[in-house]
Formats: C-alpha cells, structure tokens, sequence
C-alpha cells in the first residue's frame, strides 16, 4: 500500500493554468487550448496547425508552480 506520494505541480509560463501532468500541460499548449498563446515567443507557434509547437517547445514553455519546494510529500491512507 502506497502511504505517500511526490506531487510536483506544473505550470504553463503563458496563462497560469496548472497541472500535474507534463502530458496535459504539452496538450495544453500544443493543441492550442492556451489563450495567451500570443505571448509565446517568436517561432514557437506554427499558426493553424495542430499541433501548433513540439514537444520540447512545449516543455519549455511550462515551469514548476513551486519552485522553491517542487516535490512536497503528500500523505495518503492509501485507500
């Protein structure tokens, strides 16, 4: 049984919105769902396509929503 696990929250650097998944912060932001993706810069977003940015452009795009304690012990019952 699992008592505890690491939570490491992420973040997208354009609009706020978080996630604990790098998967679902890089569909965020490469299926164009972020709404200030204007504020990208220059050369990262391929407009009108999808995806609109790789991967790696994606992931550079996204920081850590704490950075001064990134992954913090969560305690669970495990239940």
């Amino acid at each position: 049984m699992v008592t505890h696990i690491r939570v490491m929250r992420l973040r997208c650097s354009l609009c706020g919105a978080g996630s604990f998944f790098c998967t679902d912060l890089r569909v965020h932001l490469m299926e164009g769902h972020c709404e200030k993706l204007h504020r990208a810069p220059e050369g990262v977003v391929n407009p009108n396509t999808i995806p609109c940015m790789t991967k790696e452009q994606a992931d550079s795009l996204s920081e850590l929503a704490d950075p001064v304690n990134p992954g913090r012990v969560m305690y669970t019952s495990g239940q």
